[in-house]
């Protein structure tokens, strides 16, 4: 039992906290630098370690490597950053697209041999984060940054993608991460990572597009999402992703573009472009599937479901079945939250807001807890974010994935997108990316894909959503901390 009279309130600021007055630290909780949050990526002998990205037990994708658990349960094929960017021999350019970044962080994960090499960041930060972040970079000659433009009120650029030249070819990866230290340790994340892609008419590039022509369009989508940022410093890219072969590449990319989108501009982005390839696409039975939604932030959703979430929403991931396909969500509970690794710290990645939780009480009935025991993963945080549909048979019974979605977006309409002017067009606030797997494409796609356990435990009458900004005093958390933020 911890004795609450020495229990400390955590920081709202945690580890990067400016305060220096020591009464500060005897009052509030902060968790402690660890020396893995500057060289998490480097073995106890100060090697790299690297990773083949294509050694994999399914080719899907892979979970972050989270410090403090078992490398034989909840660690098998997981991803460190730094595995990320040495994964090929001689990286000589880089592109990172991110939320946040840490720079310093960031300039330490590439192998030392190619710290030098030209690294663009492509953000939204404005004010006073895009002075701080122009500064950070001031002292880095290899780095430049372009800044996406963000037209609609309360958008971000959520997209977190890593555009990697290496000598013999090019790595897509798309993933879930800031680029901050927090979330490569101690969190769950979603990491996709595409095959060493070698130039058009090369020796190996023609071996491949004779032995395997994708019907994936992913590089032509992957070249209209990068065409939507009209930044020039990403023309030299969209020239480099037209060089290299992407045959081999089987998913499909679906991303958001900030903008009201009308014409068939509407079905490029969005939740339409993801009911766009579901339409096209079969399933394994004709019965209604059981779609599951996973995130880490809640949106405005509207007064009641069939505003937005079980209409409009639903009939993009049901394939126009929403009547009949039945919809779960799951998201930490408070109690998720308290027991992880983190301890009520881990919370402020998932950043529901009271003033949204209060308007929309009719979201509780939809909710599951976040579960991981089959990955070791219940007590890491999850940052990650998946979409999918599980085929059922006539008796009810589990008959693997007709498709499955790791993704930056969050339940959002600003993620996703809204319907206006009587459904002629569709606003989306926020650049957005993920990577879709149809069953078609990969015929082994089973529950094995799912980051949580699967079948999902509902929320009990006693359980409530992590909400960001409540205090939480009653019971401290797994580091003997309460959460104060108010």
């Amino acid at each position: 039992m911890v004795d609450s009279g020495n229990i400390k309130k955590s920081c709202k600021y945690g580890s990067d906290c400016y305060r220096k007055n020591p009464v500060h630290f005897e009052e509030f909780s902060h968790p402690s630098k660890r020396p893995s949050d500057q060289s998490c990526d480097i073995d106890p002998a100060g090697k790299r370690s690297k990773i083949d990205l294509e050694s994999v037990r399914f080719p899907f994708y892979r979970l972050s490597y989270v410090y403090n658990l078992p490398d034989e349960t909840g660690n098998q094929d997981a991803v460190k950053i730094s595995s990320l960017l040495s994964s090929h021999e001689a990286l000589q350019e880089s592109a990172q697209f991110n939320y946040m970044i840490d720079v310093r962080w960031l300039h330490s994960q590439y192998p030392e041999s190619c710290r030098s090499k030209p690294l663009l960041i492509v953000h939204g930060l404005t004010g006073s984060d895009r002075s701080s972040l122009h500064e950070e970079c001031s002292s880095f000659r290899n780095i430049s940054l372009s800044q996406a433009s963000l037209p609609m009120p309360f958008g971000t650029h959520h997209t977190k993608m890593m555009l990697l030249r290496f000598r013999d070819g090019l790595v897509v990866v798309v993933h879930t991460a800031n680029l901050v230290p927090n979330d490569w340790h101690q969190k769950t994340q979603g990491v996709w990572a595409s095959p060493l892609l070698p130039v058009k008419g090369s020796q190996e590039g023609n071996q491949r597009e004779s032995i395997c022509a994708s019907s994936s369009t992913f590089q032509s989508d992957l070249i209209e999402y990068l065409t939507a940022y009209r930044l020039n410093s990403l023309n030299p890219w969209i020239e480099t992703v037209k060089r290299h072969d992407f045959s081999d590449v089987r998913a499909r990319l679906v991303a958001s573009v900030p903008g009201r989108h009308v014409g068939d501009s509407m079905h490029k982005w969005g939740h339409l472009k993801l009911r766009q390839l579901i339409g096209q696409h079969a399933y394994r039975t004709n019965l209604p599937s059981s779609v599951v939604a996973q995130f880490s932030s809640i949106g405005s959703l509207g007064p009641s479901a069939d505003k937005w979430l079980t209409a409009e929403f639903m009939a993009s991931l049901s394939k126009g079945n929403e009547k009949n396909a039945s919809l779960s969500l799951v998201f930490p509970s408070v109690d998720d939250v308290r027991c992880s690794l983190e301890g009520y710290m881990g919370g402020g990645c998932l950043p529901y807001s009271s003033s949204v939780a209060q308007k929309q009480p009719w979201l509780n009935s939809f909710l599951h807890r976040w579960k991981s025991e089959s990955k070791a993963r219940t007590r890491a945080c999850p940052h990650i974010k998946t979409y999918a549909a599980l085929s059922k048979d006539s008796a009810n019974q589990t008959r693997g994935l007709d498709w499955f979605l790791l993704t930056s977006s969050n339940l959002s309409k600003a993620a996703w997108g809204g319907f206006e002017k009587k459904e002629s067009q569709l606003m989306i606030r926020s650049y957005e990316l993920g990577v879709l797997f149809l069953s078609e494409d990969f015929p082994d796609l089973t529950e094995e894909v799912l980051p949580y356990d699967y079948p999902l435990q509902k929320y009990c009458p006693s359980d409530k959503p992590w909400v960001v900004d409540c205090n939480y005093e009653e019971l401290a958390d797994s580091h003997g901390n309460v959460w104060c933020p108010r």
